[in-house]
């Protein structure tokens, strides 16, 4: 049986051991606590984004892509 998680990897569900929820009570409270921490200094942007490596043309064309979306967009607003 496979199981598809958060990242997509196909994972064997046979391969994890049964465990007590009495003994992972903590780890399952510090492991929230972390992924709250990561989400509010907003950390897994700034991972996905280093994970590749883009030129600085790169970026620059991103980034006038970006402003023209943005200049019509805000035409489209203000026209109604």
């Amino acid at each position: 049986m496979k199981h598809i998680n958060d990242w997509h990897l196909k994972v064997n569900v046979h391969y994890f051991k049964p465990f007590n929820v009495k003994e992972t009570g903590p780890i399952d409270k510090a492991l929230s606590k972390f992924n709250k921490k990561i989400k509010e200094i907003g950390l897994m942007p700034e991972v996905q984004e280093r994970m590749h490596f883009t030129s600085k043309s790169e970026t620059r064309r991103k980034e006038k892509r970006f402003g023209v979306y943005r200049q019509r967009k805000n035409n489209k607003l203000e026209a109604h």
